[in-house]
């Protein structure tokens, strides 16, 4: 992966998730479970974290009922996040941000979780992104990446 600081996934042997003992009310729960499932089965086969979560990432958006989702990792030098895995209708692999920029470099900076149901009222929003891209973000849910005190990116 070249730059990138990375995290490992490291599935148990023989793991099995008890997903026919989940109840009609857990359906979205056992669905997620489902997708969690699908990556850990593919990173165990190919051992690629990133080719694993682009090919769950269309599955879990479906589940979300969201349009677009995408994993930023901060760069080696610690001075960007850079989008390394992306589905939606705009392809924005590449892209980088500096650290301290936008709704992902403060998440990323405070280590919190954030939900911003209109970015039109929230002034991180980068709306030159929007502008050069095309896609008109509405909202966003953005959490960070991280192991313990390690801080690998944001989602």
């Amino acid at each position: 992966m070249g730059d990138y600081i990375t995290a490992s996934l490291c599935p148990p042997q023989n793991a099995a998730l008890p997903l026919s003992r989940m109840s009609d009310d857990d359906s979205h729960g056992a669905a997620m479970l489902d997708v969690v499932a699908s990556l850990m089965r593919f990173y165990a086969r190919h051992g690629d974290v990133l080719a694993a979560l682009r090919s769950v990432l269309p599955q879990m958006l479906q589940h979300l009922s969201v349009e677009a989702g995408s994993l930023f990792l901060s760069t080696a030098d610690q001075k960007f996040l850079e989008c390394v895995v992306c589905h939606g209708p705009v392809d924005i692999v590449g892209m980088k941000l500096p650290l301290d920029s936008g709704l992902v470099g403060r998440v990323y900076q405070h280590g919190r979780a954030e939900l911003v149901h209109n970015t039109n009222t929230d002034l991180a929003h980068r709306k030159s992104i929007d502008a050069a891209t095309g896609f008109v973000t509405r909202s966003t849910a953005t959490a960070p990446v991280s192991f313990a005190d390690q801080r690998f990116g944001v989602m």
